[in-house]
């Protein structure tokens, strides 16, 4: 009920761009898209420019979605409506897995409506963005397959763990150099602490 009052409306702002650079995608496979000439910065020798000011994943996944079912506000919005049901399953999962089994049903339920009854889940799972969507979904499939490692430890489960992990950076990152500081941080201070 919620989103569907909403689910049409014409793309505002940053949304523009994500779907240019996702049209571009779903289109020559690449977010090469009109973004017009850089006034800004003086540059009106071409209108055709990389979309690559956010990070690449979500402009592949949404591209991919266009591709399969057209480009419109309708299908942009519905990609983020999607992940966010999908965000609400894994959501439900993981309270049923930490409740109690007496009571695993009930918060399985309660979280579910607790998760997409909050108006931010309802604002977000509406906006062309990288957070409310892909983000969102490799966040709680992490908590979710953690949980489930935690409970019981299968084989393969830290290689899926790190896949999943390594997704979301690449979902929020545009660039891996920041990885590389994070764990040469970690490091130091993993170091420094043993030799306390």
């Amino acid at each position: 009920m919620f989103v569907n009052r909403q689910i049409r409306r014409p793309l505002l702002y940053d949304e523009v761009n994500f779907s240019f650079a996702a049209e571009a995608v779903a289109r020559i496979g690449i977010p090469f898209a009109n973004a017009g000439f850089m006034s800004d910065r003086w540059d009106f020798s071409q209108r055709e420019q990389w979309a690559l000011w956010h990070p690449p994943l979500y402009l592949y996944a949404l591209g991919f979605w266009y591709k399969l079912l057209g480009v419109s506000e309708l299908v942009g919005r519905s990609f983020g409506v999607v992940c966010t049901l999908v965000a609400a399953g894994l959501v439900s999962y993981t309270a049923r897995s930490l409740a109690e089994p007496a009571s695993a049903r009930m918060a399985g339920v309660l979280a579910l409506a607790i998760f997409l009854l909050n108006p931010l889940t309802v604002q977000s799972s509406l906006i062309l963005d990288i957070d409310g969507t892909i983000l969102l979904t490799l966040v709680t499939l992490l908590t979710a397959l953690y949980v489930r490692h935690v409970q019981v430890p299968r084989r393969w489960d830290l290689a899926l763990l790190t896949g999943v992990f390594a997704l979301a950076l690449w979902a929020k990152m545009t660039t891996p150099i920041g990885l590389l500081f994070a764990m040469l941080g970690y490091r130091d201070r993993k170091s420094t602490r043993l030799n306390s």
